[in-house]
């Protein structure tokens, strides 16, 4: 223990008051382009103490906050504070049943929530305020603190969003010897500024924001949005030349990605901190510290009932930094204990459970005094200390090795597995931008190994694999499409030929009124442009054309199907639909080649999400723009990625029965996600297309038109580009937050008067369209129930008290008819929110000038990465031969399931807890599917198929890269015997791997190994030797 001076001012709302005095035309905060100083902190935050006196809150009461990051929320902080009061960190985005339960436990005196998030807080049986309406009751400031250094500073609940919570009290006298320690450290007892990044659900929101403020540092705020965006974030900290940022390895980790891979790199970084969970230093970490030569890495550990105990800089280059680094050595006044499950001192060097002790220590849990005393302990020097229930030993430096949880140790056939080695060899591969690794029940009684993907088929060095793939995919929808319009008879109707349009839902083709007013509504909107000329990419069976094409001059129609050519031209041949009429055989990014007359319109409609990726459609449409020089694209149909999630789970929910555990649907829906064929675009890239398209002078993205509900109406958008040699004069907009008043009689029109030559843009409309998916999606994500039947009633009653207040799209279309206003409705910031914007006459086409934020980043940061899926069993079969090599065979993951990004908390660390339980798919195999064929084969993949917990099995497919191993082995012998009648010696199973050969064996012949030649041999002489090693372990 390393003591450091306790100073006079023990709470750490008067060593930031003190610095206040002494700086007060320093800033302490900005967001975005605000400010607020010290004296203004002081004397908001005096007044806000005053308030909560006011209504009599002061010492030993708790007031729950909720306040969006921004100046109140550093105001609520610290006017708690000073009052006396421990504030509650209360997240909107937490399941009823949780906040009912803290608000509870916690017997709250007030809840102080942001405005728009405080109905969320209703009826929890406690009073709700904005700090608004809080101000109201302020008098004078209140000067000097009422905080105790005995006294609670707040009361954070612990244990996830999926566990019972349990309330954490620390004291001001831990946070501030924290505070006084973290000061001491050098460079952190500079003025930096500092990126406010965790939520108040996190303890770290305290280390950052006033051991910021204990030195007169400037906090730099952002919204949540950007919080969660690494590209947007990214650029802040390039903006405002942030010098201190404290992440989690997750968030770090993304950050890194973005930053080496895109730019630009934050050049003003001095120190990074990162806390929460286990530090590795991948080559990405690595990368980003290297092109940063003057920032230095901080890895600090502490649970929420110590917060920060120990740290350890990173020293050296970073290439010479271990995968693994030290947690360090304890911070002043506090002392690290190692004990052993006997309750005696570790030897040096032996693993033995982090005890922390000293000034750091928690009062203890909140109403929960035996958990206390069970956690909570005297400490050998006869004072306290916690029990952190994690696993740690000392390195011969003295500095503390992190060697995982105790209650979660993954023992597998009698090994120990750290995740986080594991993990660390998969991130070597070039494909994988983030993993994690947990231990799944077998369903035998043991467990087995699941690696957790995220792959990026965008990164350099695996483009090349990824362009053949990009070819393969287009070759496979070609042959689809070939396919389905060879069954097609060119006698049937042209104008609604529904061939391949499936509901999602239920499988049944969709309704023919629906389709007739989906396809109306694309092509009304392509005749109201007026087009002469018409370039149609993927015109299929003729759905657009015979709509259009009779009110054109010369339509010029190309698929890249054969048959799909054939058809149009039988169709055709007898009634052209217009003068000058051609059909070409071509795909989407051959247009250049096409030659023929100039387009003043270029039609694609429902193609996109075909296509294998964003560079893929930015070439397209770049070909298109210079094929129209002058004139517009339409492309219609675009699946949204903003509602990926809620459409996945509005079809996945309807399809599960109501006794299913949620967990189970929550599994479904994030394999779906990860294992996305189509491309799903966010608006926001089209948006952005003047940045990579030239000639691209504006962009209106729209949502479907009409009154039908199904999945296109609600889930997709068409988008209209203007495409010009020089840009048009901007029309002025005018910004407004929709207020439910808008939708009374007459008051909307009342507004357009009186902007008449503005263009109105109203924002955050609910959308009446999507709340109940949404709403399902949420409900599904915060843990919500334990039936699936549970789940549907939570998202049902959300989505019905949200209903009264939600709007059609097409009743403000209506009104923009109405008042002679042409009206665009686009989505919005929210999910569940969508945009109007109403324009001045004649103004239809010109861009618009102060328009809302859009998000940055590179264009496969806006869309899905289709390729990611055809990827896949390439990446397992290079993991599975990578880590045999690496590591011992008890280590290598059975299972690989790709996600589209791994579950996070609301903090932003990895939710373990979240990881969805392998599904039955057939895992993703370098070869295709080979059916069984005969009794035998059959019999075998079916015995396989239960032991191993798999819908299918191939014939050629091998025991173990279907997730075998060589206990499984010894029951698939035994099974063997009890269901065939047939004994077989062990060594067989290696020898013979795949089913094909193994029943050839059975039958007699014995001489095929299934098609994977001398490969299987190798792979079975490694599983023999794995085998016999595990037998010698446990002979010892």
């Amino acid at each position: 223990m390393t003591p450091v001076e306790r100073r006079g001012d023990r709470t750490a709302d008067r060593r930031a008051v003190s610095q206040a005095r002494k700086v007060p035309d320093a800033l302490a905060a900005v967001h975005g382009d605000d400010r607020l100083t010290y004296a203004g902190l002081d004397e908001a935050a005096g007044r806000f103490a005053a308030a909560l006196r006011a209504r009599g809150i002061g010492p030993g009461e708790r007031v729950g906050l909720s306040v969006d990051p921004g100046f109140d929320r550093c105001i609520a902080l610290l006017g708690t504070l000073r009052a006396g009061a421990a504030y509650v960190p209360l997240d909107p985005a937490y399941p009823r049943a949780r906040l009912e339960l803290m608000a509870g436990d916690a017997d709250l005196a007030l809840v102080i929530a942001s405005a728009g998030v405080e109905n969320v807080f209703a009826g929890l049986g406690t009073s709700v305020v904005t700090p608004d309406s809080l101000a109201a009751f302020a008098g004078e400031p209140l000067v000097d603190s009422l905080a105790s250094p005995d006294g609670p500073a707040y009361l954070i609940y612990t244990s996830g969003s999926t566990g019972t919570p349990k309330g954490v009290v620390m004291p001001h006298r831990a946070l501030a010897n924290l505070i006084d320690w973290q000061v001491s450290e050098p460079g952190f007892g500079e003025p930096l500024r500092t990126l406010q990044f965790t939520p108040l659900s996190f303890d770290v929101h305290f280390q950052e924001i006033f051991s910021t403020w204990a030195v007169g540092g400037e906090l730099v705020l952002v919204d949540e949005p950007v919080r969660r965006d690494p590209t947007r974030l990214l650029a802040v900290l390039e903006r405002d030349e942030v010098e201190r940022i404290f992440l989690p390895f997750v968030a770090l980790q993304q950050l890194a990605e973005v930053a080496v891979t895109h730019g630009p790199l934050p050049g003003s970084l001095r120190e990074v901190v990162t806390a929460g969970e286990q530090l590795q230093v991948n080559d990405v970490i690595r990368a980003f510290f290297e092109r940063l030569p003057g920032c230095r890495l901080h890895n600090h550990y502490g649970p929420s009932e110590t917060h920060v105990v120990t740290a350890h800089t990173l020293q050296g280059p970073p290439a010479t930094w271990p995968l693994l680094p030290p947690i360090g050595r304890a911070i002043a006044n506090t002392v690290i204990h190692l004990r052993t499950d006997e309750g005696r001192a570790a030897p040096h060097g032996e693993p033995g459970e982090l005890c922390a002790g000293g000034d750091c220590v928690a009062d203890g849990y909140w109403r929960r005094p035996e958990l206390t005393a069970e956690r909570f302990v005297e400490a050998p020097d006869g004072g306290r200390m916690y029990r952190t229930g994690d696993l740690a030993r000392r390195a011969p430096s003295g500095d503390l090795l992190f060697l995982g949880r105790l209650d979660d140790q993954l023992k597998i056939r009698g090994h120990r597995v750290e995740p986080g080695e594991v993990e660390a060899e998969i991130l070597k591969h070039s494909a994988v931008r983030e993993c994690a690794v947990a231990a799944r029940d077998d369903g035998h009684g043991g467990r087995r190994l699941t690696a957790y993907l995220v792959l990026d088929s965008t990164r350099p060095d695996v483009r090349e694999r990824a362009e053949a793939l990009r070819r393969e995919k287009l070759a496979q929808w070609q042959g689809v499409w070939e396919g389905t319009y060879a069954r097609t008879e060119s006698s049937s109707s042209p104008e609604l030929d529904l061939r391949g349009w499936v509901d999602s839902y239920h499988g049944r083709p969709i309704p023919a009124d629906e389709m007739r007013s989906w396809a109306d509504g694309s092509a009304e909107q392509v005749l109201a442009l007026s087009p002469r000329r018409v370039l149609e990419v993927g015109a299929g069976t003729g759905l657009m054309l015979f709509r259009i094409a009779p009110h054109c001059e010369a339509y010029h129609a190309t698929d890249f199907s054969e048959e799909a050519i054939r058809l149009l031209r039988d169709r055709t041949a007898d009634d052209p639909p217009c003068q000058r009429l051609r059909l070409d055989v071509a795909a989407a990014d051959e247009l250049d080649e096409l030659g023929g007359e100039k387009p003043d319109l270029v039609l694609l409609n429902s193609v996109t999400q075909h296509f294998p990726g964003t560079e893929y459609l930015l070439r397209v449409l770049e070909s298109a723009a210079r094929r129209v020089g002058q004139g517009q694209i339409f492309v219609g149909d675009v699946t949204s990625a903003r509602l990926r999630e809620a459409f996945v789970t509005s079809v996945e929910g309807a399809r599960a029965a109501a006794l299913e555990p949620r967990t189970a649907l929550r599994g479904r829906v994030e394999r779906r996600l990860g294992q996305e064929e189509e491309l799903v675009v966010d608006p926001d890239l089209f948006r952005r297309l003047g940045e990579w398209v030239p000639g691209v002078q504006a962009v209106e993205v729209r949502l479907k038109p009409g009154r039908y509900r199904n999945e296109l109406s609600r889930f997709r958008y068409d988008v209209l580009i203007q495409v010009a040699p020089e840009p048009a004069e901007p029309v002025p907009v005018r910004l407004f937050e929709w207020d439910s008043t808008l939708r009374e009689s007459g008051t909307l029109a009342k507004l357009l008067e009186v902007h008449p030559n503005r263009a109105v843009w109203l924002r955050g409309i609910p959308n009446a369209l999507v709340t109940d998916a949404v709403e399902g999606a949420r409900a599904l994500r915060s843990g919500e129930g334990d039936t699936v039947g549970e789940w549907r009633t939570i998202a049902g009653r959300r989505a019905d008290a949200l209903r009264a207040e939600a709007v059609e799209p097409q009743d403000l279309v209506d009104t923009g008819r109405e008042t002679g206003r042409p009206v665009q409705v686009t989505w919005g910031e929210a999910p569940d929110a969508f945009d109007a914007v109403f324009r001045p006459v004649g103004t239809a086409g010109r861009p618009l000038v102060d328009e809302v934020p859009v998000r940055a980043g590179p264009p496969e940061q806006l869309a899905s990465l289709p390729l990611n899926v055809a990827l896949m069993p390439q990446v397992e079969a290079d993991l599975r031969q990578a880590l045999a090599a690496a590591l011992p065979e008890p280590l290598v993951p059975d299972r690989f399931e790709l996600l589209a990004g791994l579950p996070t908390t609301p903090s932003g660390k990895l939710d373990r807890l979240a990881l969805p339980e392998p599904g039955r798919q057939r895992p993703a195999l370098p070869h295709e599917y080979v059916p069984p064929r005969g009794e035998t084969e059959k019999a075998l993949a079916d015995i396989w198929s239960e032991l191993l917990g798999i819908d299918r099995v191939g014939a050629t497919d091998s025991f173990f890269d279907l997730g075998g191993n060589s206990i499984l082995a010894v029951r698939l012998a035994a099974l063997l015997k009890t269901k065939l009648a047939r004994e077989l010696p062990l060594v067989s199973l290696f020898q013979y791997p795949s089913v094909r050969a193994l029943a050839d064996v059975l039958d007699g012949s014995g001489q095929d190994k299934g098609g994977l030649g001398d490969d299987l041999d190798e792979r079975a002489e490694k599983q023999r030797r794995a085998f016999s090693s595990s037998r010698r372990f446990r002979r010892k």
